[in-house]
């Protein structure tokens, strides 16, 4: 997990300076039932660059949910959601990541970042060229049950260190022993 003052900037209103790229994919049955985003091609971002961009990013507005795709560091997707509207319990933001022919699932936590500001994040790890991204209804930390211990691991270790806390939180309200907190605990020890 990285930190840093540029995280904050990202999490704040609009990301930094930068030139939006839009781009709609193809349809996909793998999508079936998915909000999808847009399709993340680095090589695309690469050809995109100008002495004037100082960073690249695509976004997507979806009801009340602004989506932002980045290129991070050293292989990372860096995917944020930020709202203004009050996600009111259902905090837990599925998402499921295409790449490389491989299917994986993660969870986001939403979490206050100023007054009337909420947003999730998360830091995917292994994108070499490209990746697509589709997000599924929101849910209540409360639902996570057996059947999500490994995307509640995957999603912990992928967790930008600002949301760590979040994580945290969500084992501490499980009764001990919990499978989810235990994985929480496990994740956040590795």
């Amino acid at each position: 997990m990285k930190t840093g003052p540029h995280r904050l900037l990202l999490f704040r209103r609009k990301p930094g300076p930068g030139t939006p790229i839009r781009q709609e994919p193809e349809t996909d049955s793998a999508f079936t039932g998915l909000l999808r985003l847009p399709r993340f091609d680095r090589a695309m971002l690469w050809r995109a660059t100008t002495r004037s961009t100082q960073r690249l990013y695509l976004e997507k507005k979806a009801g009340d949910v602004r989506y932002v795709l980045r290129d991070g560091e050293q292989d990372i997707l860096e995917i944020v959601a930020m709202t203004s509207i009050d996600p009111a319990g259902r905090t837990v933001l599925p998402i499921t990541v295409f790449t490389g022919g491989l299917r994986t699932d993660y969870l986001m936590l939403f979490q206050p970042q100023g007054p009337g500001e909420w947003a999730a994040a998360l830091d995917v790890p292994g994108v070499l060229e490209w990746a697509d991204s589709g997000v599924h209804e929101r849910r209540e930390p409360r639902s996570l049950d057996a059947r999500d211990l490994a995307a509640v691991k995957r999603s912990v270790l992928a967790a930008p260190d600002l949301w760590v806390p979040a994580w945290k939180a969500v084992a501490q309200a499980r009764a001990d022993g919990d499978p989810v907190r235990v994985t929480i605990e496990e994740a956040r020890r590795s």
